[in-house]
């Protein structure tokens, strides 16, 4: 990660910029001096802090799965939140899978994107991509139910599936356009000073791309894909503990339209996912802001190897972002456990976890424990 979104990989995509990067290809003397090559102190740690690795990607991708299987259902994927929530689990499904491709060809020592330079260009494209998307649907989960929670009966435009997904593909042209650079001129390379390291890189002796590359992009990429995503939703999730605050000192009143009503029981889904993205990113916002200060300044070795050490458990902490999602919607929100056991048609567990009682007409009302959806019962009610 180039310290400014966690992947462990992309450390490797700005440390590039320090190494005098000149060859593609290794003497044979060279060659067999590093397959010789005992490990370090510092691959050691690295190996250690990464088995966390399989195990947050076997949870993710199970829960990701899932949370796809629910709010595939059309009664939540119609709505503009449980389309977003949709979208943002098979982002999260195909980020873990990407960021986490490396430790996994490292442990079976194929690490492809380091052999061919078309791979990787694509794998360096791929890891932007996912890194960038999942922060700003995440920007879009926020106004969105920022919008719905403080005008709940108007703006019909911001509660349909088609405004999330438009919104997206909006979204992810950008990101696209952002890093399209990294598929022409980015090569392997190895090092003349550490020669039995191989980056990703731009092997291109343009002054302007390279002056672009090591300066530009990095800031644009830490921008773009953490600072300016966490200070929305930070302030963002402010004004929707605001409204909903207001809400409950409000005299409960009759729901009467069901698509508001459907928005509004997803507010506790919402919420744990700002909520998590913003104690996640706090580890790597700090990491990154503290490289990025001290970078100009002579450091010494043992600052450095701190510094990355912090940068690797920071990195693993972000994974949570993309893997526990599901687990804590299961355990805030009664409305999703109800979706959650239908999906999975599990009629027992949902009489257990989500009690049903008769309203008017002999129309089921389902009770839940999402404090921004409480309404009286009606004709309408969902």
């Amino acid at each position: 990660m180039s310290m400014s979104t966690a992947t462990t990989d992309r450390a490797n995509y700005e440390t590039y910029t320090d190494y005098d990067l000149v060859t593609t290809t290794l003497s044979p003397i060279t060659s067999y001096t590093c397959q010789n090559k005992t490990l370090s102190p510092s691959d050691e740690i690295e190996n250690r802090i990464n088995i966390v690795v399989p195990y947050l990607v076997v949870l993710g991708i199970i829960g990701n799965g899932l949370s796809i299987l629910t709010f595939s259902q059309r009664k939540l994927r119609t709505l503009s939140c449980g389309c977003y929530l949709l979208l943002l689990a098979i982002s999260d499904t195909i980020a873990l899978l990407i960021i986490s491709r490396p430790y996994f060809f490292k442990q079976f020592d194929i690490e492809h994107h380091l052999n061919s330079s078309i791979l990787c260009g694509l794998h360096l494209f791929l890891t932007k991509i996912f890194d960038e998307l999942t922060p700003w649907l995440l920007v879009f989960v926020a106004c969105n139910r920022l919008v719905l929670s403080r005008y709940p009966r108007n703006h019909h435009g911001f509660q349909t599936s088609n405004s999330a997904l438009w919104s997206t593909l909006f979204l992810l042209i950008i990101v696209i356009f952002l890093n399209v650079h990294l598929l022409f001129g980015i090569g392997v390379g190895y090092s003349q000073s550490q020669p039995c390291k191989s980056v990703c890189g731009p092997l291109t002796k343009s002054p302007i791309y390279l002056f672009f590359y090591k300066n530009v992009s990095p800031i644009i990429d830490f921008f773009f894909s953490l600072i300016i995503p966490f200070c929305i939703v930070f302030i963002a999730n402010i004004f929707i503990l605001a409204n909903i605050r207001r809400a409950k000192r409000r005299v409960l009143r009759i729901c009467r339209r069901k698509r508001t009503n459907r928005n509004a029981r997803l507010s506790i889904v919402l919420l744990v996912d700002l909520i998590t993205f913003l104690i996640v990113s706090l580890p790597v916002l700090l990491v990154e802001c503290i490289y990025r200060f001290t970078r100009a300044v002579e450091r010494n070795d043992q600052f450095d190897e701190y510094l990355w050490m912090a940068w690797l458990i920071a990195s693993k902490i972000f994974y949570l972002n993309y893997s526990l999602s599901f687990y804590f919607y299961v355990l805030t929100s009664s409305y999703f456990r109800h979706h959650f056991f239908l999906a999975i048609r599990c009629k027992k567990f949902n009489g257990i976890f989500f009690k049903t009682t008769k309203g008017k007409k002999h129309q089921q009302i389902y009770q839940t424990t999402d404090f921004m959806l409480t309404c009286r019962p009606s004709h309408t009610s969902v």
